[in-house]
């Protein structure tokens, strides 16, 4: 029974105790429907427009809303709705949901999340064709996989997400490469209700390009926001990793990576400029382990000639360190590929250099492999490393 609209018994039988105690012999009890159904402080119950339904037989309440629907449309499989609508016949007079006046109530949903439910399930099996769906019914998707989820609707829960990863795939990929950052949000608020794997990936990969290029409304502060808030692990080590490059830029006369840590702004928060400064030392330390030494030779067939092919290595690396600067901004990325760009230029003037095909291998390959491992692992240098659960 829903407390807010109606009178309770308990109380309504409290204040007439009390005024029977004053105005003498008790009086005739009123009925519970003669009571007054809505408080003159709480807004009115209106009838929703689309989904008031003449021939429903289930009338449900959501905020201020009435739904007057078919309940076998919430008794597919074994949803939560099932036990509510199996009471016994002779319970039927006392039943919740039999008119305006005794609706189900269902508490901390939206309107809006069963509006979209109500439009999929009485649309036609057609209309439900994911080709058929437009890219703009992407929060009507997100709220009927949320309101399905929970009454455990498991038939429409897995449409819904089947839909959602349709229009935000590859084929219909404008939608995350165009939307406003706040679709990222509700797409993985729902992820942590109903796994999103292909879509949590194409939302990093767009929100981290379109970071990357300043594209106007995408902000590294929401962006941060929003991968801090679920823990969206690879996300945040994007973001932290764009924020550093942000910040100022090598001071005059620098000689080493740890003279050139960033100056902080104020308005970051203390977890912030402490994850900042931890992903830097750590970044630098790993750049500091490659540029150090030359990496080893990867083996090939030309093993026989290995001690010249060193002593080209190392010198290789070694014009290649006199060339690369301390980096600027934090992109330690970028700093890798130029690394290895001045290694490609340097082997590029050796007397044939295709004798030496294990250094060419090891250019080719390894570092490659470097570079990816530091995308892979980003999150690391800012957040620690990830301990996996028992």
């Amino acid at each position: 029974m829903d407390l807010e609209l109606r009178t309770t018994p308990w109380r309504r039988q409290r204040e007439e105790d009390a005024e029977d105690a004053e105005d003498g012999p008790a009086r005739s009890r009123p009925r519970l429907e003669d009571a007054t159904l809505v408080e003159d402080d709480v807004d009115p119950l209106v009838r929703d427009g689309d989904y008031y339904r003449a021939d429903g037989d289930c009338i449900l309440r959501v905020e201020d809303t009435l739904f007057k629907i078919h309940r076998h449309l919430l008794c597919r499989g074994s949803s939560a709705f099932e036990g509510l609508f199996a009471l016994p016949s002779d319970a039927d007079a006392l039943l919740e949901g039999k008119d305006d006046a005794l609706p189900i109530t269902l508490y901390g949903d939206k309107v809006s999340e069963i509006r979209a439910f109500l439009g999929y399930a009485y649309s036609s099996p057609l209309d439900l064709q994911y080709p058929r769906i437009p890219s703009g019914d992407i929060y009507s998707l997100i709220g009927t996989a949320k309101f399905a989820h929970k009454y455990r609707l498991e038939s429409f829960e897995t449409w819904a997400l089947d839909a959602i990863s349709y229009v935000c795939s590859k084929r219909n990929s404008a939608l995350l490469r165009t939307c406003a950052p706040e679709l990222y949000f509700a797409l993985l608020d729902l992820d942590l209700l109903c796994p999103l794997a292909s879509v949590k990936k194409s939302i990093r990969a767009y929100w981290v390009q379109r970071l990357h290029t300043n594209t106007p409304g995408i902000t590294l502060a929401f962006a941060l926001e929003t991968a801090d808030r679920f823990r969206f692990r690879p996300l945040q080590g994007d973001v932290y990793y764009l924020l550093l490059q942000t910040l100022r830029d090598t001071p005059p006369g620098a000689t080493n990576l740890m003279d050139a840590a960033p100056l902080l702004p104020s308005e970051l928060s203390d977890v912030h400029k402490l994850r900042l400064l931890m992903g830097f030392r750590s970044l630098s330390l790993a750049w500091g382990r490659v540029y150090a030494e030359p990496i080893a030779l990867l083996k090939t067939d030309c093993t026989a000639h290995a001690s010249v092919h060193e002593d080209v290595w190392a010198e290789q690396w070694r014009q290649a360190q006199a060339a690369c600067p301390v980096p600027q901004g934090g992109n330690f990325v970028r700093l890798l590929l130029t690394f290895q760009s001045s290694l490609h230029r340097n082997f590029a003037l050796v007397p044939n250099p295709h004798n030496y095909p294990c250094i060419l291998a090891t250019l080719n390959q390894q570092f490659p492999a470097l570079i990816k491992s530091l995308r892979n692992t980003m999150a690391d240098h800012f957040l620690g490393t990830e301990v996996a659960e028992p």
